[in-house]
């Protein structure tokens, strides 16, 4: 955005007794956790993944390692076992502890929810508005 998009004026709405934002000529930034909206500037995360697309893609990362690393297998190994016999092993102990899978999953997913909400904490807004007499704005403020 370049300055020629920026409006020429901007507006602050203060109640009475904030006069001395211009007798001092300061400025604050509000926490987010501050607006009368409790949503406000909140991330909209629902579930990350679900169970079966977090199986999909483990599966799939599990394909691609298994066939980065058959070429090592000593081939007595491979003599004894194939690969698809592995593949439908491995398959079979995902099924198996899927709810352990799913756990997991939940509390990476917990995780990532906390660090977005410290991290908010931490970030404030300048509002200001376009429009000298909104009385939308100014009911905010009452």
């Amino acid at each position: 955005m370049t300055l020629k998009n920026y409006p020429s004026r901007m507006y602050k709405y203060l109640a009475n007794d904030r006069i001395d934002v211009i007798k001092n000529c300061i400025i604050r930034y509000s926490c987010l956790g501050d607006f009368n909206d409790p949503f406000e500037g909140q991330p909209n995360i629902q579930l990350l993944v679900s169970a079966e697309q977090a199986k999909s893609l483990f599966k799939t990362q599990l394909l691609i390692e298994a066939a980065r690393q058959f070429p090592e297998i000593p081939s007595s190994e491979k003599a004894r076992i194939s690969s698809g016999e592995i593949l439908d092993s491995l398959f079979e102990k995902i099924e198996n502890d899927a709810p352990e899978l799913h756990e997991h999953i939940e509390k990476q997913r917990s995780t990532v929810l906390n660090n977005i909400c410290s991290v908010q904490k931490s970030l404030a807004a300048l509002c200001l508005s376009e429009v000298p007499d909104s009385l939308l704005m100014w009911a905010s403020l009452c």
